[in-house]
């Protein structure tokens, strides 16, 4: 997996923690 393609997926994975953080 290119490391561009790993960081867009961590960044979304990251925002979507923080949006659901209570």
């Amino acid at each position: 997996m290119p490391a561009f393609l790993l960081g867009l997926f961590a960044q979304a994975i990251f925002g979507v923690y923080l949006h659901w953080l209570p």
